[in-house]
Parts: structure tokens; sequence; C-alpha cells
């Protein structure tokens, strides 16, 4: 009697036939030859290489043990042609037993595990039973940079993400296996790979989630333009300061040179601290990038002419 097992690695459940029989012989198993014996035949079907676990993994290790000592193991690599392998365990003694397969992503079983299923069964001698593994991600968690995502209008900047184990170590996924998401779409336009275009100056949330784990993360966008002043706005009163600072986002270095647009509207030195004239107007502080002055960002200043008392003491003295 022929020990069937069926496996379907696509992360979900996988069918798995299981058989004892009487005079079994053959195979590697360290098990004792007078207790009866029986053959399992996996029959794995590799999917597509669309997913990464396991369909990214080119090998998987599959043990059979029994009270935790490894009574049989083998490594099967994907195939060069077609889709499908067939694995024979010959010589297992009948009664309980675990099965553990592990995918990994070089073709001799070595490299970071992909994937991980662990099931418990039980031999039956005469029978045939079914059960399902379960092959679960390793993946614990996702790493990214940058960290905010800041772009400028018409720039094009892309969000590296990394999976990883609980040990910290890197889980090999191929593009397409995360899915990006925007919370404003009038913000940026982006791809499969996390390429993220530029197209209206303001803030959204990057959702992006790993296919096989599920595991999520979210990143902060900013969309600007190359130099932005702070504050944008203030209005003042009449020889009253204001210190301004410049952001720049996707230039070469981050200096400025600081003026003011308007002939006699107000001083400004090399460290964007503005005094405000003496006569109300509306004027504008310009900041303009050293490493490309052809970007430039500004802020509206208005000047006011306040209101107050004043005070006129007359002196003492009489007029004749």
């Amino acid at each position: 009697m022929k020990l069937v097992t069926g496996i379907c690695l696509l992360l979900l459940g996988c069918a798995l036939m299981l058989a004892g029989c009487g005079g079994g012989s053959g195979g590697t198993g360290t098990s004792d030859p007078t207790r009866t014996q029986g053959t399992v035949q996996f029959s794995i079907v590799w999917p597509s290489p669309t997913r990464v676990i396991p369909a990214g993994a080119q090998s998987l290790t599959i043990s059979i043990s029994e009270g935790g000592t490894i009574i049989q193991q083998q490594t099967v690599s994907r195939p060069q042609t077609g889709n499908t392998s067939t694995v024979f365990f010959r010589a297992l003694p009948v009664g309980p037993a675990t099965i553990t397969i592990k995918a990994y992503p070089n073709p001799d079983g070595t490299g970071v595990v992909q994937g991980i299923g662990v099931q418990n069964v039980a031999i039956i001698a005469g029978q045939t039973i079914s059960t399902t593994v379960d092959i679960n991600s390793t993946i614990d968690h996702l790493d990214f940079s940058p960290n905010p995502l800041a772009i400028i209008v018409g720039q094009t900047a892309q969000l590296v993400v990394t999976a990883k184990d609980s040990s910290n170590n890197v889980v090999l996924v191929p593009p397409g296996n995360f899915v990006f998401s925007l919370d404003n779409g009038t913000l940026a336009t982006f791809d499969a790979n996390g390429n993220f275009t530029g197209t209206n100056v303001g803030y959204g949330t990057i959702t992006v989630t790993e296919k096989d784990s599920g595991q999520t993360i979210t990143v902060l966008l900013i969309v600007t333009i190359p130099v932005v002043v702070i504050p944008g706005d203030v209005t003042l009163t009449l020889l009253d300061t204001q210190q301004f600072r410049a952001i720049t986002t996707g230039l070469s270095g981050t200096g400025v040179t600081w003026s003011v647009q308007e002939q006699g509207g107000g001083t400004i030195d090399e460290n964007g601290f503005y005094t405000a004239p003496r006569v109300p107007g509306v004027f504008h502080v310009i900041a303009t990038s050293t490493a490309d002055p052809t970007k430039s960002g500004s802020a509206t200043v208005t000047v006011e002419a306040g209101s107050g008392t004043i005070h006129i003491q007359q002196l003492g003295g009489r007029h004749k």
C-alpha cells in the first residue's frame, strides 16, 4: 500500500494523504526494521513564479521525525522544466510522526527560510488518512526607507521595502509581492515597484502590504517644491523682526541665500533673520538654493503701521 501526500505550495492548506502497510522496505530510514513500515509519496506542484513564498523558493526540505528525532529528510529542487516533483520516503515506521516542510531561496536548501509548515500525523497500518499542512511565511516585519518619503512635484523616488524574519534576517521576495496604496491619489502616481512621482504639493500616507505574510507598514509621503520657506506668511509691525528658515528637497545641497524682493521692503541676513521696514506694505522674502539657483521659495510679509499711544510732556515755565 502506497502512502500518498499531495502538497500545493500556495501558503494555503495542503492536502496530505498518509497510510501504513506491513512489510515495506527500502529507503534510508533509521527506523526499527522489525516494525511495520510504509512509504510516503509527496507530489509537489510548483506554482508559477508570481509569488515568493513558496513560489519564489527554489527548493524544499522535507523532514519526517519521530519523538523529536528526524528519521528521514530530503531536499527537492524546483524542476528546470515542468511544475511537478515527486518524492518518496520509504521504510517509515507506522505510528505518530511529524512532517516539517521548509522553503528556501537556493536550489540546495540554503538561505533564509521563506516558509515553514509543520503537521503532526499518524501513519496507521492498513489505512489511508488525510490531513492538512499549512505553510506559513516566516516574514515577521517589514523595514523601509526613506522615512518619510519626500519628493518634489515632478520628481520620482522609490520607497524601498525589505521583508525580514523575527531574527532580522532578510527574507527574499520578488517585485510584485508588495502591494502599495496611497490615501490621497492627487499627491502622486506610483507603480508596483514603489516608484512614486509627485503631482501636487501636500501630505499623504502610503500603505504597503506583503501578500503572503499579510505584514503591513504605513509611510508618510511629503510632496513639496524644491525650496520651502517657513513660516510662509507672517504679519509684522514696523521694524518688527522674524526668523525664517528654508527646507530644500531633491537638491544636491541644503544651502540657500536670502533676499527681499522689493526695494525698501526690509532687510534679511545670511541666517534668515528679517527686520521689517519703517513703512507698511506687502513684501516677499526669497530663499534661493545655492546648489541650483533656478530653484527658490518665498514667504509673504505683511507689514502694518500698528497702533500705540504717544505721550507728550509739557515742560514747566511761565509765558508772559
